[in-house]
């Protein structure tokens, strides 16, 4: 997906599930660690989300005959993930539909508070890619996406890797302060990519 293509595609997104395809498409996430985030995972303050980590963390995992919590598969996928504001404006909203718990879903099953099934979650994305014209464009697709994103904003391949957690975990513990604040200062230059070519920054008002 193109950065031009980044705000239509979020809006043509149904509105429960636009916040959690702007983390994925914006803060580079896997589905199981979308789906895997709890309340007290997000600092709006900060402009971050937390995967993995002392608290236990999880992503979610589907097995046969049911779901699974588990943390991150690697040392390298427990990280701190700074969100462009395009993203923080959707999260704002979201945070007011519902009475969240700190151990609650960020992003529960519409009908449930239970985990959304990864079908649902990339169901909703495909349809919005359908109308956008990008048909075999996949909830994964998103993960590159994102890494272009960062890269064109001028990260490291180091920092890229740290972000998406692929590093090392001798590199992740090496690196963290400094990295953390330039992950902080290339999700606000993702936002200086996407705002003058789209109106992703400018959530829509809820339909129906």
């Amino acid at each position: 997906m193109s950065i031009r293509e980044v705000g239509p595609c979020l809006e043509a997104v149904e509105d429960y599930y636009r916040p959690a395809l702007a983390v994925a498409v914006l803060g580079g996430l896997r589905s199981g660690e979308i789906r895997g985030l709890r309340r007290r995972d997000l600092d709006m303050e900060q402009g971050s989300v937390r995967i993995g980590g002392a608290i236990r963390r999880e992503q979610v995992t589907e097995g046969e005959y049911k779901r699974t919590y588990t943390d991150t598969k690697t040392p390298a996928g427990r990280r701190v993930v700074y969100l462009p504001a395009t993203v923080l404006d959707y999260l704002g909203p979201w945070l007011k539909t519902r009475d969240f718990a700190p151990d609650d879903l960020l992003f529960p099953a519409r009908r449930t508070r239970k985990a959304m099934n990864k079908t649902v979650l990339a169901a909703a994305h495909r349809r919005a890619a359908k109308i956008i014209g990008r048909p075999t464009l996949t909830l994964h697709n998103l993960r590159a996406t994102a890494a272009t994103l960062a890269k064109q904003a001028g990260m490291t391949d180091r920092e890229v890797q740290r972000r998406f957690g692929h590093t090392t975990a001798a590199m992740a513990n090496l690196y963290q302060v400094p990295e953390l604040e330039r992950d902080k200062t290339g999700a606000a230059m993702i936002d200086s990519l996407l705002c003058p070519t789209t109106n992703a920054r400018k959530p829509t008002r809820p339909r129906g």
